[in-house]
Parts: structure tokens; sequence; C-alpha cells
């Protein structure tokens, strides 16, 4: 009996909390998150900019034994259709949340709800290549001799550290 009355008083308190919108936008609020996206937007594409492509010269002198042991154990793993894959999925899981649109319990809220999607999705997507532009670390096929010039002669191999797409991902599934 305890546990109905539980189970009860759970549903009826989470009915009512899915039933409100606890979301209260504020324009000044809302404009200083959309700035503080877009500068750190910029800033990332400053950086970004000066992240050159690597040198045959420069891949010559990388040794193996000199990098850590976490992007040891990736070495030898880089494949470009599983980099596509990545890339699709990234896409996908961006615009996944767009399908709750259709959803009539959220609709009322689309507004309040694109807006902080839309904000979390900028920053999300900014604060990986301030990193990276900043850092500009090698990511591990850079050392895969199996790998071509071509592929490794490209300025996304400065771009290992942190992941854009697990930050993205899970920005847009939280």
């Amino acid at each position: 009996m305890i546990n109905s009355i539980a189970i009860i008083i759970f549903l009826a308190v989470i009915s009512g909390v899915f039933s409100q919108n606890p979301y209260k936008l504020s324009t000044e609020k809302e404009l200083s998150i959309f700035g503080i996206g877009a500068t750190a937007g910029a800033v990332a594409l400053l950086l970004d900019q000066n992240v050159n492509p690597i040198t045959k010269a420069e891949i010559d002198l990388l040794s193996k034994d000199n990098i850590n042991g976490f992007d040891k154990l990736w070495i030898g793993n880089f494949s470009q259709s599983t980099s596509d894959w990545s890339d699709g999925l990234l896409l996908t899981a961006a615009f996944l949340p767009s399908y709750f649109l259709f959803d009539n319990k959220i609709n009322s809220d689309i507004i309040d709800i694109s807006t902080m999607y839309l904000q979390t999705m900028i920053i999300a997507a900014s604060v990986p290549y301030i990193t990276k532009g900043a850092v500009q670390r090698y990511r591990p096929f850079i050392y895969q001799n199996d790998v071509e010039y071509d592929v490794k002669n490209s300025a996304d191999g400065r771009r290992s550290f942190f992941s854009g797409h697990s930050a993205t991902s899970f920005a847009a599934a939280v």
C-alpha cells in the first residue's frame, strides 16, 4: 500500500514538473549568452586561422617513441571511412533534437527550448576549437606510416585536443 502511494505521489510530482516550463528567458540574459557564444566563435575562428598544415619535414621529425601513452593506443587505427561516419553521426546528433518540434507538449515552449539549444551548441562548438587553435596537438594518425601524406598535410592534423565531436554530441544529447 505504501509503495502504491509513493508511486502515485512520484507520478503526480513528475507530471507537474513536466507540465510547466521551468525556464524563464530574459532578453538581456539571452543576448549576453549569445554575445559570449559569438565572441567564443570569433576567437575560435581567429585561432583556427593560425593552424597551419603539417609539413613533410615536421612529420619526418616526429617519432612514435615521443608520443604519450594514451595516444599510442590510437596509432594504427585511422580510417577515413570511420572519420566520415563520425562526421555524419555528429550532424545527426546535432539535428536530432529538432524531432521535438513535432511534439505537441514541447511546441508551446519551442522558443525557449530552441534559444537555449542554439546557445548551447554555439558554445559547445566554439570551446573545442579555441583549445585546438591554442594547443595545436598532433592527431595520432600523423604518426602512422600507412596514412598518406595528403591526409596528414592538413591543418586538421594539428587539431587533436579536445574532441569537438564529443563535446558537441554531448551538448546536443543533454
